[in-house]
C-alpha cells in the first residue's frame, strides 16, 4: 500500500488546496504533513501529520460543512484539535486550535517530494539495542528496534570495513522503509475502521550464518493492510563482505548441474560415479572420508521428494526455481523457496534446504569456497547475547 502511495505523484500539489506533502512548522515546532486520497476511500481526502521526531501520527478527516476546516485526533480516536488551511502561491498555511481550549498555533509549510515525508523522523531515530552478539574474531552485531515500532526488529553490524558499512546502510535502509509502511498501515486502518482496526506491519531480520567472506541474513515480515488475504514472508539473503554486494548463490553452481543430477553423474574433480567416496567439508580438523551413496542419485532422489506433498496437493500453484531470486546460502546448505501464484497459495510454497554434502561435486570452485566459509562460521544462536 505505501508503494501505491508513494507512486501517485513526484511532488505535492496545492489543489485542491492542501492535497499533498508538505514541510514546515507549527508554532515553533517543525511538522511534515500528507493530505491525499489514497489514506481514505473513493475521491475523498485524509490526511496525517507528526511533529518533530514523533512516530505518533495525527489523524485529519475533513469537517462536515467546513470546506478549509479538518478534524484532528489520535490514533485511540480522541479530537485534538481542529486545521484550518488555506494555499498560496505552493505554500500552505493555517491554524490549528487545539481540543478543549487548548490555544492555537500557526502553520506555515512548504511542497516537498511525497517520499520525503518521514525525513525528519527518521534522521533523528533513536535506536534501542535489545540484544549484542560477539562471535570470536569475526564481529558482532546488535539487534535494535524503537519505541513505539511494535513487531519490527532491524540489526546493525560492529566492524570495520567497507563491507560492514555498506551491509549497515541497506540494513537501515529496509528497517526505515518497514517502519514506513508500519505507520502509514496503521493510518489507514483508522480511518477505514475506526480505533478497533486490526491492521499492522511485523518485519524481523536475524543473522543465521556469519564467515569471513559471507553472512547470511533471515527476514521474516507478515501484517495485514487492507486487501482480502495478509501476508507473511520468510527469505534469507546472503551479504558478500568483499564485493560489498548480495550473492546470487544460484551462480555457485555448475550451469548443467541439474542435468548431471538427473543422471546420477558426478563432477569429474570429484571423481566417478562409481567410486561412491567423498570427502566431507568442513573445517579441517572435521575433514574425513566416509563412504556415501552416488551423489548424483541422492540429489536427485532429495530434490524430487522435497516438498514433493504440497506440490502435489496444490498442482501448478508451486514452481520451483533454482535462481538468485529463490535460493540462499545458510551454514547447512543452498536454501529454496518455491514460487506461489499469490498469498492465498503460500501455504504450498514449503522451502527447504538442499545439503552442501550433495551438491558439492555440483559447485563452482567459488561456489565451494564460499559454502566452506559458511560450514566453518559459527552458529549465531550458539552465542549468548551480552
Amino acid at each position: 500500500m505505501l508503494s501505491v502511495a508513494l507512486a501517485l505523484s513526484a511532488r505535492a500539489t496545492a489543489a485542491p488546496c492542501g492535497e499533498g506533502v508538505w514541510r514546515g512548522t507549527l508554532g515553533k515546532e517543525a511538522v511534515s504533513l500528507e493530505i491525499d486520497k489514497a489514506l481514505a476511500s473513493g475521491d475523498t481526502l485524509a490526511g496525517r501529520y507528526y511533529r518533530g521526531g514523533s512516530l505518533d501520527e495525527l489523524v485529519l478527516t475533513p469537517l462536515a460543512g467546513h470546506p478549509d476546516a479538518w478534524q484532528e485526533s489520535d490514533l485511540r480516536g480522541r479530537p485534538t484539535g481542529v486545521l484550518r488551511l488555506t494555499c498560496a502561491d505552493g505554500r500552505l498555511a493555517g491554524v490549528r486550535t487545539a481540543a478543549h481550549g487548548g490555544g492555537s498555533d500557526r502553520l506555515a509549510a512548504g511542497a516537498i517530494e511525497r517520499d520525503a515525508y518521514g525525513a525528519t523522523r527518521l534522521a533523528g531515530l533513536k535506536l534501542r539495542i535489545t540484544r549484542l552478539v560477539v562471535l570470536d574474531e569475526r564481529g558482532a552485531w546488535q539487534e535494535f528496534t524503537v519505541p513505539g515500532a511494535r513487531g519490527l526488529q532491524g540489526l546493525r553490524f560492529l566492524g570495520d570495513g567497507p563491507g560492514v558499512a555498506a551491509l549497515n546502510e541497506k540494513l537501515l535502509k529496509h528497517f526505515t522503509d518497514k517502519l514506513e509502511e508500519a505507520l502509514w498501515c496503521r493510518v489507514l486502518g483508522f480511518i477505514d475502521r475506526g480505533p478497533d482496526h486490526n491492521n499492522y506491519r511485523e518485519d524481523e531480520s536475524k543473522v543465521m550464518a556469519y564467515g569471513d567472506a559471507l553472512v547470511a541474513i533471515s527476514n521474516h515480515n507478515e501484517g495485514a493492510c487492507g486487501g482480502a488475504h495478509g501476508g507473511v514472508g520468510n527469505s534469507v539473503r546472503t551479504w558478500n563482505l568483499v564485493t560489498q554486494a548480495w550473492e546470487d548463490v544460484s551462480k555457485w553452481l555448475l550451469p548443467d548441474w541439474l542435468t548431471l543430477a538427473s543422471t546420477g553423474e558426478l563432477d569429474p574433480e570429484a571423481g566417478p560415479a562409481a567410486e561412491p567416496r567423498a570427502t566431507v567439508v568442513g573445517a579441517p580438523e572435521q575433514a574425513e572420508e566416509q563412504p556415501v551413496a552416488p551423489r548424483g542419485s541422492a540429489l536427485s532422489r532429495f530434490l524430487d521428494t522435497s516438498g514433493r506433498e504440497e506440490r502435489e496437493e496444490c498442482g501448478d500453484a508451486v514452481t520451483v526455481k533454482f535462481d538468485g531470486a529463490h535460493m540462499w546460502a545458510q551454514a547447512e546448505g543452498l536454501g529454496v523457496a518455491p514460487e506461489t501464484r499469490g498469498d492465498a497459495d503460500r501455504l504450498c510454497a514449503v522451502a527447504f534446504t538442499i545439503p552442501y554434502d550433495l551438491l558439492w561435486p555440483y559447485l563452482t570452485e567459488a561456489g565451494r569456497r564460499h559454502a566452506a566459509d559458511l560450514i566453518r562460521s559459527p552458529r549465531p544462536d550458539a552465542h549468548s547475547p551480552l
